[in-house]
């Protein structure tokens, strides 16, 4: 009922019906019972490592364009990567 809902919209007064408005993402190996209507993008990735956390409250999003690529660094140049998060976010 929800999808059904999500497909329909009302502009300058005029009921119009979207059936593109919504679209199926299969996950191999997950039962219908965890299906869910996302309201927004659905990216199919992986975590590309498994100590990432697995889900990200008011996150930011950077759009590239372009690849990300490691490089060498140039000269006498170290890099500290951050102390490790627990996947919570900061204490206000």
């Amino acid at each position: 009922m929800e999808a059904a809902m999500c497909v329909e919209r009302t502009v300058d007064g005029v009921l119009e019906v979207d059936p593109t408005r919504v679209s199926t993402v299969m996950a191999v190996g997950r039962p219908a019972t965890d299906s869910e209507i996302v309201e927004g993008l659905v990216l199919q990735k992986r975590r590309a490592h498994p100590d990432m956390v697995k889900l990200v409250e008011n996150g930011t999003i950077a759009l590239l364009d372009g690849g990300l690529e490691r490089r060498k660094m140039r000269g006498d140049v170290t890099f500290k990567p951050p102390p490790r998060r627990s996947g919570r976010p900061p204490p206000p």
